[in-house]
This record gives structure tokens, C-alpha cells and sequence, in this order.
């Protein structure tokens, strides 16, 4: 079975990783990876927010918009092309956005954007006055998958979207749960709204945070092994794609953890731990598999 994880920053892996050559720090990722198993991981470099919270690393433009960069990826890609890919962002407000899209399909390794439409940002309130209709748009257009993490207001927000470019694959981040209102609430009640998204078939789940968010339970977290079946039964297996995030959830749980609860789970067939912990991931980016050594 080929494990991924579908999200990693794992740029900040390490001690003193912002302080030594990528090179040296994608070494160190591909060790851990061995040690658990990994075959594959998919990157989304992140280096924090600015205080007009703007995901670093970038260049902040003339008009306040920011234009991501990807050093660690790009040297990840480059060192193992058949065990790393990566994600980028392109804000709409930036007057290229567009000849970016269609740049970054091409380039090696780049397989997808991402839009993360935190408060304070301006992109939560630019998607749901329709700010991102022409921008999808061209992410339809392009073959470009999207993930999304819209706090708060998930399926609101998106839907429209989802509705509007059928053809495009958007994937909803962090089992698409946000924070918990109001008090006395929890973040797997919301998981209801997240499931009446799977209607949609060109939307996927990335199953990622679940312990941390959706549990109640020490590991091997039960409970959130229940959500995740009913997550099953709406998108289908094929549509889940298992992530750890392991530089974020490391204060919860290792890296281990956080794929063995599923990986060594007797509530899910085999079948279902195939397409969660890689087949999926390779469909919903159309990531081509490398080929067996001859």
C-alpha cells in the first residue's frame, strides 16, 4: 500500500530550520519519512502570518498583495521528484493572478492552490462578495485543484463556488470543521454541513486535524475513526485524502500517531486504507505515480 500525506509545512521541520539551507532540511524530512513509512508527501510551505495576515513565505507588492514563494518545495521537488509535490497561492488581488495560474500549472511539482480565508485577511470577505469568481474561473480552466479553509463559514462560503464550476476540483481543508460556536458547541457537530457538500462530486475531503479537533478519546482515537466512516458513507473513500500536518499537530500527536490510528484500524477495510492514506491524493491532483525501476 503507497502511503501520502496530503499536507505537510514541513519547511519548519527540525531545529534552526530558518536558519540553514532547504537542502539541508529536506534531508532530514525524507529521514523521518523513512522511519514511518512515508512514500510520498505533499508540501504547502508556511512560515506563518504577517501582521496584515498574509501567509509567509512571499513578496508583499506594490498594492499590498502577496506573492507566494516556495524555496523548500521547490528544492524538495527537485532532490526526489518521485516522493514530493507541492502546493502554492496566488491572491486575486495581485495583477498578474491570472498568467500566474496558468504559469504554475506547468511547473514541475506544482499541482494545486490554496486559499486560506482567515479573518483579518480580506479573503474571506473577497469570496463571499464573489471576489473569486473569475479566479476559479481560471482554475477551472487550467486544471488547477483548490483547496479551501474558510473558519466559520465553510459550506456557506463555498457552495456557491462548488455550484458555479462544476468541473473544478476543490477540496475542503481540515475535515472542514472550524472554531466551535457557539459556547458549548463542538467542532464534530459541524461535520453534518461538511457531509451535505459531498453532493458535489468534484468536491474532495482532506481528513486532516481530526484527532485534534474531532476527538474525545486517547489514541487510537476511536470516535474520530466513527466520523471518518461516516465520512465514507457521504464522499466515498475515494474522495478522503488522509493528511497529518505533522509540524502543526506534533503538539497533540507524533507523526506516527497520526497515521497508525488509521493505517492499524480494524473498523476500516482495506480497500478504504488504500484510497484514504494515497490512492486518493493521487486522483484528486492527478499525481502521477512513478514508475517501477525496471
Amino acid at each position: 500500500m503507497e502511503i501520502i500525506d496530503g499536507q505537510g509545512h514541513i519547511n519548519s521541520l527540525g531545529a534552526n530550520w530558518d536558519k540553514v539551507d532547504p537542502e539541508v532540511v529536506v534531508e532530514r524530512v525524507v529521514v523521518a519519512m523513512d522511519a514511518i513509512g512515508l512514500d510520498a508527501l505533499f508540501i504547502d510551505e508556511y512560515t506563518g502570518f504577517d501582521d496584515k495576515m498574509r501567509l509567509l513565505p512571499g513578496v508583499v507588492l506594490p498594492n499590498g498583495a502577496l506573492r507566494s514563494t516556495a524555496p523548500f518545495a521547490e528544492a524538495a521537488v527537485r532532490l526526489y521528484p518521485h516522493r514530493f509535490a507541492y502546493l502554492s497561492r496566488v491572491d486575486p488581488r495581485d495583477p498578474d493572478w491570472k498568467s500566474l495560474i496558468a504559469e504554475y500549472r506547468k511547473r514541475p511539482g506544482l499541482l494545486a492552490l490554496r486559499v486560506v480565508a482567515v479573518p483579518g485577511s480580506g479573503h474571506r470577505e473577497l469570496m463571499e462578495d464573489g471576489g473569486y469568481t473569475d479566479w476559479f474561473g481560471a482554475c477551472e480552466a487550467n486544471d488547477m485543484p483548490v483547496f479551501c479553509q474558510i473558519p466559520e463559514r465553510t459550506p456557506r462560503v463555498l457552495v456557491p463556488y462548488l455550484e458555479k464550476f462544476p468541473k473544478l476540483r476543490i477540496i475542503i481543508d481540515h475535515c472542514g470543521t472550524w472554531q466551535a460556536k457557539p459556547e458549548g458547541s463542538t467542532k464534530a457537530a459541524q461535520l453534518d454541513a461538511v457531509f451535505e457538500m459531498a453532493r458535489f462530486p468534484n468536491v474532495g475531503l482532506k481528513w486532516c486535524h481530526a484527532p485534534r479537533d474531532l476527538s474525545a478519546q486517547a489514541y487510537p482515537w476511536p470516535d474520530v475513526v466513527g466520523h471518518l466512516k461516516n465520512a465514507i458513507k457521504v464522499f466515498g473513500a475515494e474522495r478522503i485524502m488522509w493528511a497529518c500536518d505533522t509540524t502543526i499537530s506534533s503538539k497533540v500527536h507524533s507523526w506516527a500517531k497520526g497515521l497508525f490510528y488509521i493505517h492499524d484500524s480494524d473498523q476500516l477495510s482495506q480497500t478504504e486504507k488504500e484510497w484514504i492514506l494515497g490512492k486518493s491524493v493521487r486522483a484528486l491532483l492527478r499525481w502521477e505515480k512513478p514508475k517501477a525501476a525496471a
